[in-house]
């Protein structure tokens, strides 16, 4: 979730869940999450919740693995930089 300010963090106390999958499709990407029970209670509350994602350019893991760029966190927000994006869907 979004600090007041609407910046992105790691904090996990803002964490509402994890994303398992990630599937691009002819209309967009979409993104297959596992929530906590506080991140249900957000998309009741919140069915139109947007959504910002942090792409880290050349991640380098403590692995030793190695991405051009990388998906860190998708972030909760009610005001995304790209709007217009679909409602929430249970599957």
């Amino acid at each position: 979730m979004a600090t007041g300010k609407n910046e992105h963090t790691n904090d996990p106390e803002r964490t509402r869940g994890q994303i398992l999958d990630l599937q691009v499709e002819p209309d967009g990407l979409y993104a297959l999450a596992e929530l906590t029970e506080a991140g249900e209670q957000v998309l009741r509350d919140n069915p139109m919740l947007g959504v910002s994602a942090r792409i880290v350019e050349n991640y380098a893991r403590s692995d030793g693995k190695f991405y051009p760029a990388a998906v860190q966190h998708v972030l909760g927000t009610l005001d995304p930089r790209v709007p217009g994006l679909g409602a929430w869907s249970p599957v």
